[in-house]
């Protein structure tokens, strides 16, 4: 016979009740709780046990300050097994037959709202409002014109990906842990405390579970993700001719001067967006070098290459002009001068081109269909 297994103990601190009815129900079975357990209390290890008068109950957690309470009820023929998640469990002391710890409701809800629910929720309340000021701090940080280049650099990689999608999961289980809560308080005021079904609070328990863990990978992911290998691959100047072959344009390849590279050619990508960033310095007829750079998205589907090319167009005043692909605009500074911006979209596909170079030369578009086609 299993004389120990571990089994899940998902029940929330609003559902103690239930919980104690659960614990009953395993104590008929035959099986005790050895205070023993992990996952922040999500998992409890029971033992086999021969004791035929076993009961259990549990109350709302004061914390140390409820010493003297937990004194009394041992004295009352309770004794105190541990506190998880904000429940204190209790259980019959061999040979007595205990009275039940809560037998006024009133009093009982009071012990509720004064011992868990405004701690709780206040706690909540509070650390929600430093969360949302730190994301609207960093988006304050980032012009708008930038968002849409962020977030297409997101999709690139797929840690911020996987981020991206845990985020709702997050601003949801906050939202419903700040909005049930209260309304679980204050229908309990009106109404009485819910009847204790164990099953529907199982359930409610296994999604708040589920829950709780994404949310806890959400904060130790950035730690996991540093021991491993990113989707980002970067090529460093020794590697320069390895890029040939790569979307990106090269300085020889549209009759410009090699005069060393300014930025590692980074490359990312997943499923829904693949990006390519590239910077190298050129001769000019100026005094000094100037950049030849790129920047490529290819996308999952075109409306998000459409958004992406407009995107790469900021404030700067482009003009359409006719190169042969889907859609293409130039922009030169003013006043004029060798270096001019172009970006172009074919299909799936935005690319963003800086450089002191005419972009519409008859040679020059060649090597941009042969790259970018």
């Amino acid at each position: 016979m299993q004389e120990e297994m571990w089994t899940l103990f998902p029940f929330l601190t609003t559902d103690y009740k239930a919980a104690e009815v659960w614990l009953n129900q395993k104590a008929a079975q035959g099986w005790q709780y050895t205070s023993k357990t992990t996952l922040w209390g999500y998992l409890f290890r029971l033992r086999r046990t021969e004791r035929t008068d076993l009961r259990y109950c549990v109350d709302i957690s004061g914390g140390k300050k409820d010493q003297d309470y937990r004194n009394f009820l041992n004295q009352a023929g309770w004794g105190w097994e541990g506190t998880v998640r904000g429940m204190d469990i209790f259980s019959s002391l061999p040979g007595a037959d205990p009275v039940p710890i809560q037998t006024d409701t009133g009093l009982e809800r009071q012990r509720f709202g004064r011992c868990y629910f405004w701690s709780t929720w206040l706690w909540g309340l509070a650390a929600t409002l430093l969360v949302m000021a730190l994301i609207v701090r960093f988006y304050y940080l980032i012009s708008p014109t930038d968002l849409p280049l962020f977030f297409l650099s997101m999709l690139s990689s797929w840690w911020d990906l996987l981020r991206l999608a845990l985020l709702p999961i997050f601003l949801v289980s906050v939202l419903w842990e700040l909005t049930a809560l209260p309304l679980y308080y204050f229908r309990s005021r009106r109404d009485g405390l819910p009847d204790p079904d164990p099953r529907r609070a199982w359930r409610r328990g296994v999604a708040e579970f589920a829950v709780s863990m994404l949310i806890k990978l959400i904060i130790i992911l950035p730690l996991i993700l540093s021991f491993l290998p990113d989707s980002e691959y970067t090529y460093t100047q020794s590697e320069r001719e390895e890029l040939r072959d790569q979307p990106v344009i090269m300085a020889e390849e549209v009759g410009l001067d090699y005069a060393g590279y300014a930025m590692d050619s980074v490359h990312t990508g997943t499923p829904l967006v693949n990006r390519w960033e590239y910077l190298e310095l050129v001769d000019c007829d100026s005094t000094w070098s100037l950049f030849l750079y790129t920047r490529r998205y290819h996308c999952l589907w075109e409306g998000l290459a459409v958004r992406a090319a407009r995107a790469l167009m900021e404030d700067e005043p482009f003009t359409p002009v006719e190169l042969g692909f889907d859609e293409s605009w130039i922009f030169r500074p003013d006043p004029p001068d060798d270096y001019s911006v172009l970006v172009l979209r074919e299909g799936n596909t935005a690319v963003r081109l800086e450089g002191p170079l005419d972009w519409t030369d008859e040679t020059v578009r060649g090597i941009l269909k042969e790259k970018f086609e």
